[in-house]
């Protein structure tokens, strides 16, 4: 009786400990041990874009529909751009980790392909920003006050958006021009279940 208590005190004690604040790798197979669910469903969103991109460049004749949007003056293996573009897309849809995959993938045109390459390469540059709303929601929090406490102005879009963040530009109340940026929301544990279930994905391959 005595043992199965403290299996619910360990059991409550993992429930409760937070998401640490420094990766571990023990700590943080701790912590979504005790949330398989979560890891459950980023796998199952995580499966379905990739089935859903390998349905697409099936079935839906992706040369031909990229031979009508694409520009001309682009060379190489038009199949094989299509399969960036839309493998570029999926990457987007799956938010920073694996955007940051995508970037990384780009620099190594020696290995998936000159036009995979040129396409996943517009990773670098082209990231939505999330709305602005939610990005003054999340400087109050972290300033503990209203923006106008600190800020005169800030722009209304953002001036460059990337995996993590995006920048405003804004002029302090004292007069001084400035550049906020702003993470992306939720973004440590979104980062941090990601890498975990990419870790998973290696240590079942080897």
């Amino acid at each position: 009786m005595e043992a199965y208590a403290y299996y619910l005190y360990y059991l409550a004690k993992l429930w409760t400990k937070p998401l640490p604040e420094v990766y571990d790798p023990e700590d943080v197979a701790d912590y979504f041990t005790c949330r398989p669910h979560v890891v459950a469903l980023r796998l199952l969103e995580v499966f379905s874009a990739f089935a859903s991109a390998a349905i697409r460049i099936r079935t839906s004749g992706v040369k031909k529909f990229y031979m009508s949007s694409m520009d001309k003056s682009i060379g190489g293996d038009v199949a094989q751009y299509g399969f960036g573009v839309v493998l570029k897309e999926t990457m987007l849809n799956l938010g920073p980790t694996f955007i940051k995959v995508g970037q990384s993938l780009s620099t190594r045109p020696d290995i998936i392909g000159s036009e995979i390459s040129k396409a996943l390469s517009e990773l670098h540059d082209q990231i939505p920003p999330f709305p602005r709303t939610l990005a003054m929601e999340i400087i109050e929090d972290e300033l503990g006050f209203p923006v106008e406490t600190y800020f005169s102005h800030l722009s209304e879009e953002p001036v460059a958006a990337a995996s993590f963040g995006q920048v405003y530009r804004g002029c302090t109340v004292e007069g001084i021009n400035v550049a906020v940026k702003v993470q992306r929301p939720n973004l440590r544990h979104v980062v941090v279940r990601d890498i975990y279930i990419l870790r998973l994905g290696v240590c079942i391959n080897l």
